[in-house]
């Protein structure tokens, strides 16, 4: 019996001496743990777009429509050329001066005859019928001379328009004949006779730079020629050419009739 007690504590000895051992070791694990990693550094943040920064240019830029381009045919405006260059500025100063100092004189003439009129009706009660008429009769004459001669007057105004117009054209004519050929073009159009065009044709700015550059304001050419007695045209201007080249023919636009 002693011998059996004995023999359960020796058992019961090893086992708890095995539970001991197998707390105290460590525990082995199945596979060996992976080292800890090194930490990642964070990343900085994109920066926002300045707003103030230019924006990217696109691949392709828009063609300005403005930009000379090359062409067999040009364009040009007749009525700016002439009245935005030195030459019209000038003749339009002195057309203005002219028309200032004719209504000032037609002014003064309208009152003189105004009283002339009124002390004529004023002398009628004190003369006779016949004597009243033929005074009468003469100052209608005055009247209608006087208002013939200030309308000649004016007319000479637009006449001289005309003329200057005229003679301004003739005297652009070689500029623009050598601006054809700078452009490698064959001719000028009126832009006014034009449906639709690009503007990159127009040389009428090119063509003005180059004409006050020139003649200036045109007071040093010869005055404009006379019409011909027979009421002829005038002939044809045309620009001189360089040796062994066509020169280009062109008859300059007849001016507008003045009202």
């Amino acid at each position: 019996m002693a011998a059996g007690r004995a023999a359960a504590l020796a058992l019961a000895l090893a086992l708890g001496a095995g539970m001991a051992l197998a707390q105290a070791a460590p525990a082995t694990p199945d596979t060996q743990a992976a080292p800890p990693s090194a930490p990642v550094a964070a990343q900085p943040a994109p920066a926002a777009p300045d707003a103030t920064a230019p924006a990217a240019a696109p691949d392709s830029a828009t063609p300005d429509p403005a930009a000379p381009l090359a062409s067999p045919v040009l364009t040009l405006d007749p009525e700016r050329l002439f009245s935005t260059s030195l030459y019209g500025k000038r003749v339009a100063q002195e057309i203005e001066d002219r028309a200032r100092t004719l209504a000032a004189e037609n002014r003064k003439i309208e009152a003189d005859l105004s009283a002339e009129e009124r002390k004529l009706t004023d002398e009628r009660a004190k003369m006779a019928p016949d004597a009243f008429r033929k005074l009468a009769d003469a100052f209608d004459a005055k009247v209608e001379g006087i208002r013939a001669a200030q309308d000649a007057k004016n007319r000479d105004l637009d006449t001289l328009r005309e003329d200057e117009r005229q003679r301004f054209l003739e005297a652009a004519l070689p500029i623009l004949g050598q601006l054809v050929r700078d452009s490698g073009a064959v001719a000028i159009l009126n832009q006014q006779a034009i449906f639709l065009s690009f503007r990159g044709i127009d040389v009428t700015d090119r063509a003005i730079a180059r004409i006050d550059a020139a003649i200036g304001d045109g007071h040093q050419l010869e005055p404009p020629a006379t019409a011909p007695a027979d009421g002829g045209a005038a002939p044809a201007t045309t620009a001189p050419a360089p040796a062994g080249e066509a020169a280009p023919t062109g008859t300059p636009p007849a001016a507008p009739t003045g009202n």
